[in-house]
């Protein structure tokens, strides 16, 4: 399997962009607001739920069903140290309604 920098996983990634239609308070204790942003432009990788294990991590899991989210936490969990594999090319989320639309759009191209 891969191992990228000494790690024992890989998750690939995706830049997203998205904007939130409310404005976002930023709090530093108790209730005192500290900052304001107004429907702010949100930049995030989201995982596009593809993970690359080497053997001897794999081993640990015991053939017993994880949901990918725990399985992250896991690894974090024992001091595992996954990196992320930034994608460039094009990937649609097909799990969300809009992107499987554009998806199916653009394969009719």
């Amino acid at each position: 399997m891969v191992n990228i920098a000494g790690s024992e996983a890989r998750i690939e990634s995706k830049g997203k962009v998205g904007c939130t239609e409310y404005g976002i308070i930023e709090c530093r204790r108790r209730n005192y607001i500290s900052g304001y942003r107004e429907k702010p432009e949100l930049k995030y990788q989201v995982s596009m739920g593809f993970m690359l294990l080497t053997r001897p991590f794999s081993d640990l899991l015991k053939g017993e069903p994880i949901r990918f989210p725990d399985l992250v936490k896991l690894l974090i969990q024992k001091g595992k140290k996954p990196v992320r594999f930034p994608f460039s090319g094009y990937w649609k989320d097909i799990g969300c309604h809009t992107d499987y639309e554009k998806a199916t759009e653009d394969l009719r191209r």
